[in-house]
C-alpha cells in the first residue's frame, strides 16, 4: 500500500474525530511519544504530525527555549487512546493537535524561509547562487533534494559565501538545526506543484511515519 493511499485511509478514518486547532502556548504534552524529529518551526512540526498515521499531537520546542539548546527545534510527535494527554505548563514550549480531523485541504507545502537557521543533512551537491531564491529553485527541481541553506555574500567564511547547499536525510526533515547568521535555508517546493520536473510528491519526499 502506498504512504499517499495510508495518508488518505488514515485522515478518512479520523474524519469521525472531533477538529481542534487550538495551539497551546508554554504547554508540553506528557506521555505519549511516538518520536522526534527536528523542524524549523511550529507550524511545520504541526504538518509533520498531520501527515504521520498515528500521530495525533505534537510538542515544539522553539529557537528561544533556553533550558537545553540542545533541544531547540525538537518537535515531539505523540499518540493518545483519549485524542488528548496531560498538559503541563513548560515556559516557551508550544503544543497543538493533528489536523488529519479537520475537513479542510492538508499540504505540505511550506514556502516560508528561515532566515538565520542552517538545516542539516546530507550536503550532497554545493554550487554557486545569487539569491536563496534561485537556491530554493534549484532544490525544488532536483529529484533528491529535501530542503536547503544558503550562505549569504556576507558569510562569515569567504569560501562559502553565496553558496547554495542541497540537503536529503532518509526521512526528509533536518537530522538537527542551529542558529548561523547570514544563512537562509527551506524546503522544496514540489508539494506546492512548483517544480519543473515531472516529480510531484504531495509530501515533498518525506518518509512519514518511518520515525
Amino acid at each position: 500500500m502506498s504512504i499517499l493511499l495510508s495518508l488518505i485511509i488514515y485522515i478518512f478514518c479520523y474524519s469521525i474525530s472531533e477538529c481542534v486547532t487550538q495551539i497551546y502556548e508554554n504547554t508540553y504534552f506528557q506521555g505519549g511519544d511516538l518520536s522526534t524529529v527536528f523542524t524549523p518551526s511550529a507550524n511545520y512540526c504541526q504538518i509533520v504530525c498531520t501527515y504521520h498515521p498515528t500521530c495525533l499531537l505534537f510538542t515544539y520546542l522553539p529557537v528561544t527555549w533556553t533550558k537545553d539548546p540542545a533541544k531547540r527545534f525538537s518537535c515531539y510527535l505523540k499518540d493518545s487512546d483519549t485524542e488528548m494527554l496531560p498538559k503541563a505548563d513548560m515556559e516557551g514550549a508550544v503544543s497543538g493537535h493533528s489536523l488529519k480531523q479537520c475537513n479542510i485541504k492538508i499540504s505540505a507545502c511550506s514556502p516560508d524561509v528561515h532566515i538565520g537557521l542552517d538545516m542539516e543533512g546530507e550536503n550532497y551537491d554545493v554550487t554557486v547562487a545569487e539569491s536563496y531564491q534561485q537556491c530554493q529553485k534549484r532544490c525544488t527541481n532536483d529529484d533528491h533534494c529535501h530542503f536547503f541553506t544558503y550562505a549569504s555574500k556576507i558569510f562569515h567564511n569567504a569560501s562559502f559565501r553565496e553558496k547554495c547547499f542541497l540537503k536529503h536525510t532518509r526521512l526528509g526533515t533536518p537530522t538537527s538545526i542551529r542558529v548561523l547568521d547570514e544563512v537562509v535555508s527551506g524546503f522544496s517546493l514540489k508539494p506546492c506543484q512548483l517544480s519543473e520536473i515531472d516529480s510531484f510528491s504531495p509530501t515533498g519526499g518525506i518518509i512519514f511515519g518511518n520515525y
